[in-house]
């Protein structure tokens, strides 16, 4: 069996390809784990913020809520928001004046 030049041209290209399509599966393979892992760390980041969150508003609420307020949270699409409000007056009609007038 006789090979040409062009018979070893062809094999040297077809090799290339194949040698350049593994080595950019491999760098893609890389890439895809370094994101995933990232992805997965900003995951648990989050998980761990909304925990914090909610247990900062439980405390916040039970305090307040033993003080006369209203607690409502809402969670939704613009984020979260928090609505204090008071159950009774704050302050007593029969309370005494800070600065009495004077005679």
């Amino acid at each position: 069996m006789k090979f040409t030049i062009r018979d070893l041209l062809w094999l040297t290209v077809v090799v290339a390809l194949g040698i350049g399509w593994w080595v950019d599966r491999q760098r893609t393979a890389k890439w895809n784990q370094e994101v995933h892992t990232e992805l997965a760390a900003q995951l648990e980041a989050m998980k761990r913020e909304k925990h914090d969150w909610q247990a900062n508003a439980t405390s916040l609420a039970y305090y307040l809520k033993g003080r006369g307020f209203d607690v409502e949270f809402k969670t939704g699409e613009g984020g979260r928001s928090v609505r204090v409000t008071p159950v009774k007056a704050l302050t007593k009609p029969s309370a005494p004046a800070l600065n009495p007038p004077g005679d």
